[in-house]
């Protein structure tokens, strides 16, 4: 059972997923896909990545009526409820979630670095690099 789930909805979660996708899908020009839902089953957020290095994934995108090839995947579900308490004390809003990893990817520096990724161990790494520079 997924964290943060509170009873077993995958086909809840699925379709929710699907059906966001039939409206508009979410890919970056760095071959970066954002699937998300937000669904009224779960308290926190559910993040998913999925890597293909050297290989890409024919990824539908509504906008173009057509697919882009990705190489990272990563899936957001999200709670229904619009803002969250972060630790810093401040409440945040979930969508902000998507805009900001898609700001964050978009960088040149990130871009560069994203071509080097092969494993989910070096993205994470990566990743905890880059929060812990701007703590």
């Amino acid at each position: 059972m997924l964290k943060g789930v509170k009873a077993e909805p995958y086909n809840v979660i699925l379709k929710a997923l699907l059906d966001r996708e039939k409206l508009n899908s979410f890919v970056l020009e760095g071959n970066i896909a954002f699937p998300h839902a937000r669904i009224n089953l779960i308290s926190s957020p559910i993040v998913s990545v999925g890597i293909s290095p050297g290989k890409d994934i024919s990824f539908p995108w509504q906008m173009e009526n057509s697919t882009s090839p990705v190489n990272f995947v990563f899936l957001l579900i999200l709670p229904t409820q619009e803002y969250y308490l972060h630790s810093s004390g401040k409440y945040v809003r979930y969508s902000d979630i998507v805009g900001d990893l898609a700001k964050f990817f978009k960088t040149v520096k990130t871009k560069k670095i994203m071509k080097k990724v092969k494993t989910t161990e070096q993205l994470l790494q990566f990743v905890e690099e880059y929060i812990n520079a701007y703590e």
